[in-house]
């Protein structure tokens, strides 16, 4: 509708969180004919790959998909805000799939850390340098990080 009525509106979507699929660098755009028709020139011919275009249309025809990775992701926000909750550690909102939690501590001595436990840690992201922004994985991989994070805490790391 808002489409149809609004050539100025562009909607656009990524297969990168509830495809789980944000290495392949995926999406599209929906939008009015000339206003597609505009954005056109600024196309690139090589920027998705077939293993890309293989996999955004796979996930297209599954239905299931959706609702089993908003229920999966759901459970592993709930288990990791409650283990956040009883260490105590701040975090911010969140209405996605990851999360920003207050880390206590040096952000390149808590990735090395969580590193030797075989979790990765991505780049700081300023001005929230006392913070840690985790992607939230599959249920079973939050426990794991959760149970490590209470090793951190019995150890005065975060």
């Amino acid at each position: 509708k808002w489409i149809k009525e609004r050539p100025n509106v562009v909607v656009a979507h990524t297969f990168s969180k509830i495809y789980a699929m944000a290495g392949l660098r995926l999406g599209y755009a929906i939008a009015h004919p000339d206003t597609a028709q505009r954005l056109r020139e600024f196309l690139s011919s090589d920027n998705a790959t077939g293993l890309a275009l293989a996999a955004g249309l796979a996930s297209l025809s599954d239905q299931d998909l959706i609702p089993r990775s908003r229920a999966a992701n759901e459970k592993a926000k709930k288990i990791t805000l409650e283990c956040l909750d009883e260490l105590g550690l701040a975090h911010l909102p969140s209405h996605t799939n990851f999360l920003m939690h207050r880390i206590n501590g040096d952000l390149d001595t808590y990735r090395r850390r969580m590193w030797e436990r075989g979790i990765h840690v991505g780049r700081p992201f300023p001005p929230l340098l006392g913070y840690n922004r985790l992607s939230l994985g599959l249920p079973e991989e939050m426990e794991w990080f959760t149970e490590v994070l209470r090793e951190f805490r019995t150890k005065g790391w975060v």
